[in-house]
């Protein structure tokens, strides 16, 4: 859009067109609009209620600014007001019970109607002269005029043309209104973050409506902008305290760790000063028995032989080893791969030379040694019975196999200590600590007729280890079970890289994905990915409470367990609908909820947070339930999911509303709907009968046990596997 003038009607109309809602606009609307209205003066609020105040939101993009503003004071009070006749086409088809209207209020000089109150959001720093369209906007109102302005901007967006500070706000833009309230906010507080500085909400009001109001000096809010730079010191000698606190551990951290590290290497040498007296007394037994040979009849009759030999054996010895790394690198593909596990041996001598084995070690080893069918699983934290998690369920599979498991629990550092460690945590199955495995890894046990390595986190520490266990006989296998990458990008797995995620792609002998996109993302390296879906435990959850849910008459309940963080749960959403259908009760079962949705949901009457719930007591809460949702939000992070919930609430009995999974809707009696309509699609699912020949048909080919047969039965093809056999 370089040669089209920035915020210009064509301007704004190619950006509704084009890259509005994938930069967020939307999002960063109803967040705006949420804003203003937290920070709007009580007595402003109560005005408008009783009076039927009317509300024009002026610069409305698509409207979902006005959808808040209508939820919080009626629809039938508030009209959208944008010159882009773009933005408004949007915005009455996502919103068409609401009004709005194409107005250009600066070229044609006079709106088309007249309102109580102008709200406008993050308008006027667009202007290079912003009390020129304050103007226009004061001419339309009747009572005031209210606005949230980026404030103290000092490096401006590319489309802002005005930093608004406390001496360029004036207090009486006009003689007809002077300014009532002021409150600056630090909008980088909230989460999510749509705005990383600070607003300011200004209201101008007509003398005469303060009048009318009967306003006392305690109903005005005007920001102190001493005080606040004060705050504002305050909060960075805070922030430098935290700071200062967090590098104090960080340092205490690393000494525990150093000082570990310094153990380890003590007992090092002690091991190597045993080699080296063990090899010193070797050498003394070997010298003794070398002068006996040297002295023997036979040795002094075969001199002129050995003569002739020596001068041979002298340019074999000076050129065999650059002779054989020529010869290796002329080989074919097809032939170095062959040879290819003889380095791998190489290695393994290497590393188990420069690595003692600890005492802690030792323990998980042993409880290998001997064993024919072994399996190695890693998981993103310690082995709980209760909790219903893939790795947890695939170790507990494993082991009623007839496999001795070694379940690999994560650190964040080598100082982390887990409680289960090194301790059989399930028959046949053995909790290690990563660090104590992928140290030792090289100690592994021989003699092993299966073993599974099921990867199920694609991190570079467990590299070296893949290599040393395909080297042993182990079937390597990528279970995705995550769209790791994204999860990146929200900060859930630092530990990410691509690259290594692609090479795990290629070198598994077996690739499976829960979810379809999954599959297609690699797609182009490798195309035998294996979709196979999550499962359910009807003992975990009750095999007493199949098809339990039993909702008695009245106010149908909606449910909802799992976590709840608003990188992937959809609140604001669920929070609407909620607001919309009062007729409808939810309840939330979880942890990790933001705080502003705990206190938007305790507005709410028919929104009840409840907390965590074990896996086992479910079963109280579902009885009542009528529906189970799924409200993610649209994107790749909730599209490469496959939720274990949407399994136990079909086992429960409860019909699926989900949004942002839309492979989900292969699934019986689950709907999928797109975010705007997930309050059409409750409807909906509660009118559904329930489709008793299909649910239990999916039911049987989708617990733990059914989907780990299929998955561990296609191993035995181990395509990748053969490439690097001896």
């Amino acid at each position: 859009m370089a040669d089209i003038e920035v915020n210009s009607r064509q301007y704004w109309d190619k950006r509704f067109r084009s890259d509005w809602d994938a930069k967020m606009g939307r999002q960063q609307s109803r967040y705006f609009a949420q804003l203003a209205i937290e920070h709007l003066p009580s007595w402003l609020a109560q005005e408008i209620r009783e009076q039927k105040l009317t509300i024009c939101d002026w610069g409305c993009a698509e409207g979902d600014g006005t959808d808040i503003l209508a939820g919080q004071f009626g629809r039938e009070l508030v009209t959208g007001v944008d010159f882009s006749s773009e933005a408004i086409e949007r915005a009455q088809a996502e919103y068409p019970h609401l009004t709005f209207s194409v107005e250009d209020w600066i070229e044609n000089d006079s709106p088309e109607g007249v309102y109580d109150i102008v709200f406008s959001s993050n308008t006027l720093e667009h202007f290079r002269e912003p009390h020129v369209p304050l103007l226009h906007l004061m001419s339309a109102a009747r009572k005031c005029v209210a606005l949230l302005l980026p404030y103290r901007e000092l490096d401006r967006h590319h489309e802002h043309f005005y930093t608004f500070l406390a001496s360029n706000i004036a207090f009486a833009p006009s003689r007809d209104y002077v300014l009532a309230h002021s409150v600056v906010i630090d909008s980088k507080a909230r989460r999510p973050v749509h705005w990383p500085g600070l607003q300011v909400l200004l209201l101008y009001t007509r003398p005469e409506f303060a009048a009318q109001t009967n306003l006392s000096l305690s109903d005005i809010e005007l920001g102190d902008e001493k005080l606040l730079e004060s705050r504002e010191r305050t909060l960075q000698l805070e922030r430098m305290v935290e700071e200062g606190e967090r590098s104090k551990v960080a340092q205490l951290r690393r000494i525990d760790e150093q000082e570990a590290e310094l153990a380890h290497h003590r007992q090092s040498i002690v091991l190597l000063e045993r080699a080296l007296a063990a090899q010193a007394r070797t050498c003394s037994n070997q010298v003794e028995q070398l002068n006996a040979v040297l002295n023997s009849t036979s040795w002094r009759v075969t001199a002129p032989l050995r003569a002739l030999s020596l001068t041979s054996g002298a340019f074999r010895a000076s050129y065999a080893l650059p002779m054989a790394k020529s010869i290796y690198r002329k080989l074919p593909v097809s032939i170095r791969r062959r040879l290819y596990p003889f380095s791998l041996r190489v290695r393994s001598i290497s590393w188990m030379s420069e690595a003692p084995l600890s005492g802690t070690s030792r323990k998980w080893i042993d409880f290998l040694r001997g064993e024919k069918k072994i399996a190695i699983i890693p998981c993103g934290f310690e082995f709980d019975e209760l909790v219903n998690q893939r790795p947890i369920n695939a170790a507990k599979y494993l082991a009623s196999q007839g496999f001795k498991v070694l379940f690999v629990a994560w650190q964040w550092g080598r100082g982390e200590r887990l409680e289960k460690s090194n301790t059989e945590v399930w028959e046949g199955v053995f909790q290690v600590s990563l660090y104590d495995f992928v140290d030792n890894v090289s100690f592994f046990p021989e003699g092993m007729e299966t073993g599974y390595f099921v990867v199920t986190m694609p991190a570079a520490v467990f590299t070296e280890a893949t290599l040393v266990l395909r080297s042993k006989g182990a079937s390597i296998i990528y279970d995705i079970m995550d769209d790791w990458e994204e999860f990146a990008k929200v900060g859930q797995a630092v530990w990410y890289d691509r690259k290594i995620e692609d090479n795990l792609v290629l070198q598994a002998d077996l690739v499976s994905a829960v979810a379809p996109c999954l599959a297609a993302k690699f797609s182009s390296i490798r195309n035998d990915i294996t979709v196979i879906g999550n499962g359910y435990d009807p003992r975990l959850i009750g095999e007493s409470c199949r098809r339990i849910s039993a909702p008695a008459d009245g106010t149908p309940v909606i449910g909802y367990f799992g976590h709840l963080t608003d990188s992937w749960f959809d609140w604001t959403q669920l929070l609407k609908v909620a607001e919309s259908n009062q007729d409808l009760r939810f309840e939330i079962i979880g942890y990790g909820e933001p705080q502003w949705a705990t206190e938007a949901a305790a507005r709410l009457k028919n929104v009840n947070l409840i907390g965590k719930v074990p896996p086992s007591r479910l079963h109280e809460f579902v009885r009542r339930w009528s529906a189970g949702v799924i409200p993610f939000i649209e994107g790749r992070l909730s599209e490469a999911v496959d939720p274990i919930k949407l399994y136990e609430y079909l086992y429960f009995g409860l019909p699926v509303v989900a949004t942002g999974i839309r492979h989900a809707a292969r699934y019986p009696m689950t709907h999928v709907a797109d975010r705007g309509d997930l309050g059409p699609a409750i409807r909906r699912a509660l009118g559904t009968p329930w489709s008793e020949e299909a649910v239990e048909s999916f039911l049987q080919d989708t617990t733990w046990t059914a989907r780990f047969d299929a998955l561990f039965a296609t191993t035995s093809d181990a395509t990748i596997r053969k490439l690097y056999a001896a």
